[in-house]
């Protein structure tokens, strides 16, 4: 859950480690290296090491 006008973590990469996120209810941001695209409930983003990621919770809702 990410509480409305949060962001996860700041914006970054891993050297060797992959993350995998899924949403499971709401919408948020996801900023990556070409930009923030829309991030909604039932998508998955996954990050290999050296791309740099984010989650924005621009909403009014929880997401």
């Amino acid at each position: 859950m990410l509480a409305p006008g949060k962001r996860n973590f700041p914006y970054h990469c891993h050297a060797t480690g992959w993350e995998m996120y899924y949403a499971l209810k709401g919408q948020a941001g996801m900023r990556a290296e070409v930009g923030i695209e829309e991030f909604k409930a039932g998508e998955t983003a996954i990050y290999p090491p050296g791309d740099a990621h984010q989650i924005i919770n621009e909403s009014s809702d929880d997401s």
